[in-house]
């Protein structure tokens, strides 16, 4: 499945996907997570191969919750 494919599926259109930053990044969709000021902490991703481990993953040291966790 394709970046554009899995947008449309999901009936997020290119207009939506600009608005909230998501955005290709190889085989997965780049999901921005950002502050109350707008500024990005660190990014989401949906993976789009089927075939990998994880449907999502997280940039290292992603913060939850006040919960550093390492991925």
């Amino acid at each position: 499945m394709t970046f554009h494919e899995y947008l449309n599926d999901h009936g997020i259109n290119e207009t939506t996907a600009n608005i909230f930053g998501l955005h290709e990044d190889g085989n997965r969709i780049a999901i921005p997570i950002r502050d109350i000021n707008d500024q990005v902490l660190w990014y989401k991703y949906r993976h789009l191969d089927p075939n990998s481990d994880a449907k999502f993953t997280f940039d290292k040291g992603a913060i939850f919750f006040n919960d550093i966790r390492r991925f």
